[in-house]
């Protein structure tokens, strides 16, 4: 496992023996580093531009290499003349958002598509039919996480039939997030806050 080192603004320039310090004792521990890319926390501005702050701190945590297929749902698009959140066809919006968070937006085909949750009561066997082609329409594209904004969509991603082990899980569900889940991932936020444990993303954000 390989560890980050954040030295901040302060340190490479006032006390740069700091950095050289920890990096000779790391070292001697057999503690790999891996190098990378900071930009300023944002402490500095942050009675200045609140959102500035947080954008920088978010540049730093974000998951550069996070695959993430953004579920819309059918209610924040449609109707498009009541909701009015963005097209109802060639929607962007959403994606936009996940990007924010350093992750990376899949193009798959089915992310318009219903999830079936509004069958789950009246024809169950299609509800299944329609959730399994989704995760498999996100998985061919190679996502590592669904992202949603529906609670009726995240029940339905999360939720299995009776018998369901983790074993069988593993080769069709992908875990499903909230999009507050994902940005407060992203801002460096404890697992637990954001309600993160249990079976469905259990083992999940630890590998991030």
């Amino acid at each position: 496992m390989k560890y980050v080192l954040f030295p901040g603004c302060k340190i490479p320039y006032y006390v740069p023996y700091y950095e050289t310090s920890n990096r000779a004792v790391l070292e001697r521990f057999g503690i790999e580093l891996a190098n990378l890319e900071f930009n300023c926390c944002g402490y500095p501005v942050r009675f200045l531009d609140f959102q500035s702050y947080i954008y920088s701190a978010a540049r730093n945590l974000a998951f550069k290499s996070l695959k993430v297929a953004a579920h819309y749902g059918c209610h924040i698009l449609r109707p498009r003349d009541v909701v009015r959140f963005d097209h109802s066809t060639t929607p962007t919006k959403f994606e936009t958002l996940v990007e924010v968070t350093g992750g990376m937006s899949v193009d798959w085909s089915l992310r318009l598509q219903c999830c079936g949750d509004p069958l789950r009561d009246k024809n169950e066997p299609l509800s299944w039919e329609l959730l399994e082609k989704k995760m498999e329409s996100a998985r061919k594209a190679e996502a590592d996480v669904l992202c949603v904004a529906c609670p009726h969509c995240q029940m339905q991603f999360t939720r299995r039939p009776e018998g369901w082990t983790r074993e069988k899980d593993s080769g069709l569900f992908l875990p499903s997030l909230l999009y507050p889940q994902l940005l407060g991932l992203s801002l460096g936020l404890d697992e637990k806050v954001l309600g993160l444990i249990g079976f469905e993303t259990s083992g999940f954000y630890t590998s991030l």
